[in-house]
């Protein structure tokens, strides 16, 4: 009276229960009940030894998998702090160049005001200067006007022409009692009055 045993794999699995002692068991089925017995319970604890086997492997697959996924977390990560950290240099190689072009800039506007400035200076020089020396000339125009004002008081002797008293001031020495010309008169009368001299 042979019997089979099913046995399915799953986390949680049926106990196993030993069949009940049939009564009135002749001395041979009895030897062939327990040997039965004895071989569903050595399948039993097979099938147990495989359904830990399995639930070793379903574990370790889960493990496996686990660490896949981690791995794949960690290299999504790092590959998005790299794209953080490449976004964070773009942008302060940005800000440098930006301080640069603004450097420059400022550089270049300094240069153009003073440049500005420097050309209304010589152009404020130039105006004083051109002033002073037409303020010259007609300090000059007035003293030749003078000159040939008094050219009859001193008119040669001797058909000879006598030089201007103020030509005298510059081959004049100290002490003759004579005053000393100023500058504009020296630099105009050595022009104008040597010119009127000779005439």
């Amino acid at each position: 009276m042979s019997s089979s045993i099913e046995y399915r794999l799953s986390a949680t699995p049926e106990p196993y229960e030993s069949a009940p002692m049939p009564e009135g068991l002749t001395s041979e089925q009895y030897k062939v009940f327990t040997e039965e017995r004895a071989a569903m319970e050595e399948k039993y604890e097979e099938a147990i030894g495989a359904h830990d086997m399995w639930k070793t492997a379903k574990a370790k697959e889960a493990w496996l998998e686990k660490l896949k996924v981690d791995k794949e977390a960690r290299a999504e990560k790092l590959k998005i702090l790299q794209k953080e950290e490449e976004e964070r240099k773009a942008a302060e190689e940005k800000r440098k160049e930006e301080e640069r072009q603004a450097a420059i800039l400022k550089e270049q506007q300094d240069a153009a005001e003073k440049k500005k400035k420097d050309d209304l200076k010589k152009e404020k020089e130039e105006k004083e200067a051109a002033k002073r020396l037409r303020k010259e000339q007609r300090k000059a125009e007035k003293a030749a006007k003078a000159v040939e004002s008094g050219k009859g008081k001193g008119a040669e002797k001797n058909g000879k022409r006598r030089r201007p008293r103020f030509l005298l001031w510059r081959r004049t020495k100290r002490g003759n009692g004579l005053p000393s010309p100023p500058v504009w008169w020296r630099r105009a009368m050595g022009r104008v009055g040597l010119a009127l001299a000779r005439g």
